[in-house]
């Protein structure tokens, strides 16, 4: 009932998105856009419109290409490294972060012993779980919702339906087998909005613009023709035939000439509209929708690469991200599920993600850097403070990222001693005016 309900509220909320003037103008019907927009509509996106596919491929392949490492008790780690290695865990995770573009959440099922339909076991090694298998695109639903107010899990899915393609078949699963994915959580954290829903309306007039303007072009190339027949000329039907023939012929380009004799041929055409305009309009409103920009949406453009402006919104973009979706919606749901089932040790204290740096620089620019660097560790290790250098060799090799531990190649550690100090004798006296030169005792008179 509860899931009904939801499905009929987004119904009308969706309905009241396209309408203006106090609902008398419906402005989804005037444009031609879809009223609601199903899974299967945006997967359809993705699999023929190509701005679509670059949209939601990009983020995923950038966040899990460079995956982070894990920060935890030894133990931990050996098991969590199991895991990857065992399911592919991070093609699996690009996986299911494309996934979320087309449905409300992604289901992970993952295999285990017993009924889909009854609670996991515990205690399970890593070889009595066979797989972990990525379950969108319309192919989970939510049947049963805890409905006890005095349960932890309030709101929360209690039985999954899952559907398989081929054979179509859907299996009923107790939600302890299951990985819960959302991304964009508007209420709660069982649900949220594709990502492709709020772009669906622009990548539908995109495909009008680049769609229309192909067919133009084709219509205004290949011309039409007017056959003005003069009036006090009158064709015999074999001249009529003959003439057709070759008009025929003149347009499937097997004849480039036309043999006329009081006949008037005129083409037809018009301008071709320049859809640049538009499509940049477009092009600049999904950038702003999706974060990503132009230059990384659409490639190289006009024979430039992206400008290192676009680099760095695109990988601050990428860090966001990773902390504000790819470890608290995708990450630690899966170490949770884990945990509780027993692939991983219990851990006492938070697990740490630490993920590789999002700018990436070309090789020219990594030289530069790599130049820079190197002058100004030379630099620091020519200064010297209180008598000792300010960097030793050492530390100019780990800061230019050179092997710390070099057989051969570095002189012995510099180790900073006091300056030696020598004691006078005892029948001398201390050096006289601080030249340090020692001066004459005179010899008293016997």
């Amino acid at each position: 009932m509860a899931q009904s309900s939801n499905l009929v509220s987004r119904l009308f909320s969706a309905m009241r998105a396209g309408f203006m003037f106090g609902g008398k103008r419906d402005l989804y019907s005037v444009y031609g856009y879809p009223t609601t927009v199903e899974p299967e509509a945006l997967l359809a996106k993705y699999e023929r419109q190509d701005i679509t596919t670059r949209i939601v491929d990009n983020p995923a392949e950038e966040t899990w290409t460079n995956p982070p490492k894990l920060v935890a008790d030894s133990s931990f780690v050996t098991a969590w490294e199991e895991i990857v290695a065992k399911y592919k865990l991070w093609a699996l995770l690009s996986q299911v972060d494309r996934l979320c573009c087309f449905d409300r959440f992604v289901a992970v099922l993952v295999g285990m012993p017993g009924e889909l339909g009854t609670a996991a076991p515990t205690g399970l090694k890593i070889d009595r779980v066979p797989y972990l298998q990525a379950f969108g695109a319309g192919g989970a639903t939510i049947t049963n919702s805890d409905l006890d107010t005095s349960s932890p899990r309030f709101g929360k899915p209690a039985i999954y339906a899952l559907k398989i393609a081929e054979p179509e078949r859907t299996f009923r699963v107790h939600y302890s087998r299951i990985i819960h994915i959302v991304d964009r959580p508007l209420q709660g954290d069982t649900t949220g909005q594709p990502r492709l829903v709020p772009i669906y309306n622009l990548l539908d007039d995109m495909l009008k613009i680049a769609g229309g303007s192909a067919e133009t072009y084709w219509l205004t190339a290949n011309r039409g023709m007017q056959v003005d027949v003069d009036k006090e000329m009158s064709l015999t039907e074999p001249d009529a035939k003959a003439l057709a023939d070759e008009l025929e012929e003149f347009q499937h380009q097997l004849r480039r000439y036309i043999r006329t004799r009081g006949v008037t041929i005129t083409p037809l055409g018009s301008e071709v509209a320049d859809p640049k305009s538009v499509f940049e309009v477009l092009l600049a409103l999904i950038s702003a929708t999706t974060g990503i920009p132009q230059r990384i949406l659409v490639g190289a453009e006009a024979g430039q690469l992206a400008s290192e402006q676009d680099r760095a919104n695109w990988s601050e973009y990428i860090q966001r991200r990773r902390k504000a979706f790819a470890e608290p919606f995708i990450l630690l749901p899966m170490i949770a599920r884990f945990t509780e089932i027993g692939l991983l040790p219990k851990q006492t204290k938070p697990v740490e993600f630490k993920w590789p740096e999002a700018f990436h620089q070309n090789p020219l620019e990594r030289s530069q850097t790599m130049a820079q660097t190197a002058r100004a560790a030379v630099n620091l290790s020519r200064q010297t403070q209180y008598g000792f250098p300010t960097m030793t060799l050492e530390e100019v090799r780990v800061t230019l990222g050179l092997p710390e531990a070099a057989t051969g190649t570095l002189p012995p550690a510099y180790v900073p001693t006091a300056a030696p100090v020598t004691e006078p004798d005892a029948d001398e006296d201390p050096p006289a005016g601080g030249n340090g030169r020692q001066q004459a005792r005179p010899h008293s008179a016997s």
